[in-house]
């Protein structure tokens, strides 16, 4: 017996959103409104924070309320609870 192959199937396994192009990171704040975003958390490293916070210019923006977490340093099961814990106590902001 034959089966049948699925079509159509989408596996989405990187960001639901992706931008390469010079300039792009002016477009964030835009991109955010558009996904209806109101509240953001921006998980950074400390070097990765320093360098690139300069360019952040979208964190200006006052019509969306952003909140920081500064993570371990690895990607790990630890890392992932705190940041969930973080998103929980966030969705208990009113």
């Amino acid at each position: 017996m034959m089966k049948k192959m699925m079509n159509g199937l989408k596996v989405k396994t990187g960001p639901q959103f992706y931008l390469y192009e010079e300039g792009g990171i002016s477009k964030v704040s835009d991109l955010l409104k558009s996904y209806g975003a109101k509240r953001v958390l921006v998980t950074h490293g400390t070097v990765s924070w320093e360098k690139a916070l300069p360019k952040l210019v979208f964190l200006n923006d006052e019509t969306i309320q952003f909140f920081y977490h500064r993570y371990s340093g690895e990607c790990s099961y630890a890392e992932a609870r705190r940041i969930a814990t973080i998103i929980k106590k966030m969705k208990s902001i009113s």
